[in-house]
């Protein structure tokens, strides 16, 4: 009762999405992705579900696939769960500013198109299937924390990478802060996104051309406004809708870091490659 009263408060003039997302996982029983019935107790049906991209043998902190590890014949679900040994060249020599970044699947067919209907089309049926996939996923990695404390410390917080006020106002809904509602709900997480603001506001990262334009995008464009509400939290969990260049949630991880966050891990939805369109 408590996380309904939350998304209330938080989206009080959203009422129509708030009944809408409830309707979408009680009521209808179709699968988000195939308008089938669904067989399970979520939008996403089991088919779809195992049907859906993942990224195999991804690099321990990018997450981006390394395809000189092509060995394992591991199901979709324990490759997320693993922890590989090894880094890709790109983050061997220029190491990230956030400690690991995965996603719960490939930005690919049918994820893109269904990322794209929750983010533009407000279908909060295809936000809350993929989310809940997202938490499962998490939820079997850091259980891993007490067989490997010293690599995988248990976070405690969640952040969503922050909206700017004017995009809110055009699109009327920030996909990632109930992407992160979601994630601290299931992970038992304080949800510390009204901690950070998007400060400045900046065009879409997709129109930057290069790596040097999509830095130069970012700079400045995050800071903490409520500082009180991070003191002694040492690892926090950043959320995005999807990781492409990885340029945004570098930005609000160096912000988190200056701020005495020693440790930060992002996770989105999808992890696209760097060659993406997105």
């Amino acid at each position: 009762m408590t996380d309904l009263v939350s998304e209330i408060f938080v989206y009080g003039g959203q009422v129509r999405r708030f009944i809408a997302d409830r309707l979408a996982r009680t009521v209808s029983g179709l699968c988000c992705c195939c308008d089938l019935e669904s067989d399970t107790h979520g939008t996403l049906c089991s088919h779809c579900l195992l049907s859906l991209p993942r990224i195999k043998h991804a690099c321990a902190a990018c997450g981006l696939s390394c395809e000189s590890d092509n060995k394992s014949e591991a199901g979709p679900q324990s490759e997320q769960q693993s922890e590989p040994s090894n880094r890709c060249a790109r983050c061997l020599t220029h190491p990230p500013s956030f400690a690991l970044c995965r996603g719960a699947f490939a930005y690919a067919t049918p994820i893109d198109q269904l990322i794209a209907d929750y983010k533009f089309n407000e279908r909060l049926d295809v936000g809350a299937g993929l989310s809940e996939e997202l938490g499962l996923v998490m939820e079997a990695y850091y259980a891993g924390v007490r067989q490997e404390a010293s690599t995988r410390g248990k976070p405690c917080a969640v952040i969503a990478v922050p909206l700017h006020p004017h995009r809110f106002r055009q699109r009327g809904f920030d996909q990632a802060r109930l992407i992160a509602q979601r994630i601290a709900h299931r992970l038992a997480l304080p949800n510390l996104s009204d901690a950070v603001a998007r400060t400045r506001h900046t065009t879409p990262q997709t129109e930057a051309k290069t790596k040097a334009e999509r830095q130069a995008n970012l700079i400045g464009a995050f800071g903490i406004v409520k500082g009180a509400a991070l003191n002694g939290c040492k690892h926090v969990i950043v959320i995005d809708d999807v990781v492409t260049t990885t340029a945004t949630v570098s930005a609000l991880a160096a912000t988190l870091l200056d701020a005495g966050v020693k440790r930060v891990d992002a996770w989105c939805l999808a992890r696209a490659e760097r060659s993406s369109k997105h």
